[in-house]
């Protein structure tokens, strides 16, 4: 597994701050959509930070239609888009933001809702569910300890059912800097609780509030803010080894199993360490599980990559100058591994609790200030596998077959290169191959046993054999003036001609786009590969979804003489469609150990994705 950290810049070379990653509450997914900002400058990216477009202000419209004054120190910190596009946004002032500035789904603004004194902390604190709005206040009570007078008021958590037009307080607390007289010191998360058992479950929500003990406490509802009650586990705390402050938390995922995890923002219990807290829901009662020592700073997001959490701490206590990160695996969440760690100068670091909810094809995003008034926007790469790669390293509209340069794209007809005519899934192999020869191939296998070919052009056969020294043609059918030398009459879903370990690998692709017995498939191509020996196969992106999505079949068809006129016309085929996160689930259930990379080709702008899988030595 690997993490890449890059920061975001706009085309002018400045440090964007991450605002939000667009979320998706209906289908509990996140989009491509990333804003960010600088200043007073408002940016989005429509596809997941690669290139970024100015949306505010708008030409001819200046900042101070919003009441700002030029020189006012206040920046855009927070935007909650809503599920009709409309964008809520708050100031940075951890006091007083001053209200909501709302704008419509083209960035066009449509006035300012003083409703709040206070603005929501960060991204698990606000959310949406069936049309309902919620948000949690908070204020930071450090920058009022010093005063002389003392200050007391009510934190609220705020609803809106007309898309952020009205606001009205359905739940409070008492702040106040005499903690004796503190209910809460702040709230820090108001968020839809999702039940990935019960799917009908859908007017629940969970809030929680810190900082002490007392103050750290959880409540529930089950009718979108209503009525609110308390569920915090006073029984397990009530034992000794833990107190109370373990339900300190700032952002918070539901497992499928319909385990809801935390990592603490607390580590004041005895072992000096965030806690990764295992928690259910029973007869509206939180219920302590399980509590894991994670061994970090005090956690701020926590992002959901399918197959794995992504933890991301602060440098504040435990350790000044180093931020963890960490994965915790969904099958096994005790398992976390320590895959970065990302250099502080200063206390802080991921401390504003801003991030991505979701990963979107293995990319989420954060909000980091690595030094004191310096603020970044940090974009997480993650695979699952040894490589994550977005571009190949080759020059932009360069075929990588064939070396032509192609000064404009529309040398590209239909993305094929102008003198070659490579598509855009063919300009990948030069780059896959360079992969694989630097990080998955074992040259004792690839010197001495074949590598089992299905379909292969000749434009394929080229780039394989560059890598794989015998090589065995095969495919179902064929054209006999295209496959001269390969064996026809094999289906990869049996290879019972076939003996066990006695391939170096299997390569096809688009083979599986048009079957969906993909776990038989599976199956046979473990088995006659040899121990270390590799899978190979890319699925067009057009059938691929990035979650865990069921394989479907999205249509069935025959061949003719425009479409795959070597298929026999008795011949039904199908199309499919299906997660990559459930091929490689797939991948692995049958014993390989599964990768995927993404391949992006610059005259297209496609993404092909191979998928490899390595049987263990």
């Amino acid at each position: 597994m690997s993490i890449r950290v890059k920061e975001l810049f706009n085309s002018n070379d400045e440090i964007l701050r991450f605002l939000e990653h667009v979320f998706d509450f209906n289908t509990w997914s996140s989009s491509k959509t990333v804003i960010a900002s600088s200043g007073k400058y408002i940016y989005v990216s429509s596809d997941l930070g690669n290139s970024w477009s100015l949306v505010w202000p708008k030409q001819g419209v200046p900042n101070e239609i919003l009441g700002l004054e030029p020189n006012d120190k206040n920046v855009f910190a927070r935007c909650f888009t809503t599920s009709t596009g409309r964008h809520l946004m708050q100031l940075d002032s951890l006091i007083a933001p001053g209200g909501i500035y709302v704008f419509d789904n083209d960035w066009n603004y449509l006035g300012l809702k003083n409703v709040t004194k206070f603005n929501w902390l960060g991204t698990f604190s606000i959310g949406e569910r069936n049309g309902i709005i919620m948000f949690a206040e908070y204020i930071c009570l450090d920058f009022l300890y010093g005063d002389s007078e003392h200050y007391e008021d009510n934190l609220k958590i705020l609803r809106s059912a007309d898309d952020g037009d009205t606001w009205e307080s359905v739940f409070s607390k008492r702040i106040s800097t005499n903690l004796d007289n503190s209910e809460i010191r702040h709230f820090h998360t108001c968020f839809p609780y999702y039940d990935q058992i019960d799917q009908t479950n859908d007017k629940s929500w969970l809030i929680s509030s810190g900082d002490t003990d007392k103050q750290s406490r959880v409540w529930m509802t089950n009718n979108n803010g209503d009525n609110w009650y308390e569920i915090t586990d006073t029984d397990f705390t009530s034992q000794g080894e833990y107190s109370q402050s373990i339900h300190r938390y700032t952002a918070i995922q539901t497992c499928y199993d319909g385990t809801i995890i935390w990592v603490t923002d607390d580590f004041k219990n005895q072992h000096n360490s965030a806690l990764m807290i295992h928690a259910n829901i029973i007869n509206n009662k939180l219920k302590i599980k399980k509590v894991t020592p994670v061994f970090s700073n005090n956690s701020r997001s926590l992002i959901d990559f399918g197959t794995h959490y992504l933890n991301i701490c602060e440098a504040k206590y435990r350790d000044k100058e180093h931020a963890n990160i960490q994965l915790f695996d969904k099958k096994y969440p005790n398992s976390l591994k320590w895959n970065s760690l990302i250099k502080t100068q200063y206390e802080g670091g991921f401390s504003r609790s801003l991030s991505s909810i979701a990963a979107y094809e293995g990319r989420a995003f954060s909000y980091n200030n690595l030094f004191t008034y310096k603020t970044q926007a940090l974009q997480f790469d993650f695979h699952r596998g040894n490589i994550f790669t977005t571009r190949p390293e080759i020059p932009p509209l360069t075929c990588s077959i064939c070396g032509e340069i192609n000064t404009s794209e529309e040398k590209f007809a239909e993305n094929l290169c102008s003198n070659c005519q490579a598509a855009p899934r063919i300009r990948t192999l030069p780059v896959i191959f360079k992969i694989l020869k630097k990080s998955f191939i074992k040259y004792n296998l690839v010197e001495n046993l074949p590598i089992l070919a299905f379909s292969a052009t000749d434009f394929e056969r080229k780039e394989i054999k560059k890598v794989f020294k015998k090589i065995k043609l095969v495919a179902l059918y064929g054209e006999p003036n295209n496959y001269d030398t390969t064996t026809l009459g094999v289906d990869i879903r049996d290879l019972s001609k076939y003996e066990d370990d006695k391939y170096s690998g299997i390569y096809s692709m688009v083979v599986f786009d048009y079957f969906s017995e993909h776990e038989q498939a599976l199956k046979e191509s473990y088995r006659v590969i040899s121990p270390g020996g590799i899978f190979m196969t890319l699925i067009t992106s057009n059938r691929l979804q990035s979650n865990d999505s069921t394989l479907i079949v999205t249509s069935r068809f025959h061949a003719n003489d425009h479409r795959m006129s070597y298929i026999p016309r008795d011949v039904e085929l199908c199309s499919v469609s299906l997660g990559k996160i459930w091929f490689m689930n797939l991948m692995d259930k049958v014993g390989f150990q599964s990768s995927y990379i993404d391949i992006y080709d610059e005259a297209s702008k496609e993404t092909n994705t191979w998928f490899i899988g390595i049987k263990s030595s």
